[in-house]
């Protein structure tokens, strides 16, 4: 897809205003601003996903294009077990985040994605990956070792992402920096694997990452395409169909009814008047508190965001 580097550049600026007010404020259907890791994964979901794409509406709309959003927040994420250089077995988080584009235009059809992996900051612009379980998940995106999923459900063992090209643009660090001054919101920055993250200064925050993969940028994700690079398909293809299986429950807050745990937002032309049209979703967790969440180990939060020529249809077709 080609968008113009001025385009891009609003883009990036409008998603960082967007994700930082959420991450200052959560979400509307939160109880209180979010503090910990996985609240604030949530609050970017279900909080700066309709303010991005109502942002990103006109610019999309004066290219002819529609675009839809949809953010998915799942408290958990799936577990991998490989063994290290020395041999010995390690298990960790696969990552905290899945982006996914799918583009569906004439200039560019096909799918990019990323694994994230979400981290407090340290300290200010600081960087802290602990020993442990920290470790273990820097050795997998730096190396890429084999590794197994541990839930049956996904179906997928000895698991190889380095064949063909982009292996080292599969998992990328997202840094959560809440050790600002007050005159200043919270921000979350995009650091790669390699060399081992320290400091964020320099490096894209989420905004512009997501602006740049939507753009086709290099480096900014890796492509989804089976003849390619067979393994990588297999892994997206298994994130995004157990996590759409699941729905939210949570009976201390919604009782036995069960919400599904995605946000959606469409932009789409208008035919009867020319014009660009935002419409906003529901759903997900109605508070920042998840230690009663009820809907099982599967699944991964995920950002999708589709872009297409002609008029996106309601229902997502994975």
């Amino acid at each position: 897809m080609k968008l113009s580097a001025g385009t891009v550049h609003q883009m990036s600026v409008s998603a960082n205003v967007a994700i930082s007010r959420a991450l200052a404020n959560g979400s509307p259907l939160m109880k209180s601003p979010p503090r910990t890791e996985p609240g604030l994964v949530a609050a970017v979901h279900l909080g700066a996903i309709p303010d991005i794409a109502a942002a990103w509406s006109p610019l999309f709309g004066s290219a002819g294009l529609n675009l839809k959003l949809t953010g998915v927040f799942c408290h958990q994420s799936p577990m991998v077990i490989y063994h290290d250089a020395k041999g010995k077995r390690q298990r960790c988080e696969l990552a905290d985040f899945l982006v996914v584009i799918d583009s569906r235009t004439s200039l560019w059809t096909g799918r990019r994605a990323a694994l994230i992996q979400a981290k407090m900051a340290a300290r200010a612009g600081t960087v802290d990956i602990k020993k442990g379980s920290g470790w273990a998940q820097l050795s997998l995106y730096q190396s890429w070792p084999r590794f197994d999923f541990e839930q049956a459900e996904y179906r997928l063992k000895s698991v190889d992402l380095t064949p063909g090209l982009g292996s080292d643009s599969s998992g990328t660090y997202g840094i959560i920096d809440r050790h600002w001054h007050r005159s200043q919101a919270p921000r979350w920055t995009q650091l790669p694997a390699n060399p081992t993250p320290k400091k964020t200064i320099a490096y894209p925050e989420l905004g512009d990452f997501l602006a740049r993969m939507v753009a086709g940028h290099s480096g900014y994700g890796r492509d989804v395409d089976s003849g390619i690079n067979p393994t990588w398909t297999e892994v997206v293809d298994a994130l995004m169909r157990e996590t759409l299986s699941k729905t939210f429950r949570h009976s201390s807050t919604l009782g036995n009814t069960a919400a599904p745990r995605s946000v959606s937002s469409i932009a789409f032309m208008a035919a009867s008047t020319g014009g660009f049209v935002v419409s906003g979703g529901s759903g997900g967790p109605p508070d920042g508190q998840f230690s009663g969440i009820e809907d099982g180990p599967t699944g991964i939060s995920t950002l999708v965001i589709e872009v297409a020529e002609r008029e996106i249809p309601d229902r997502l077709e994975w």
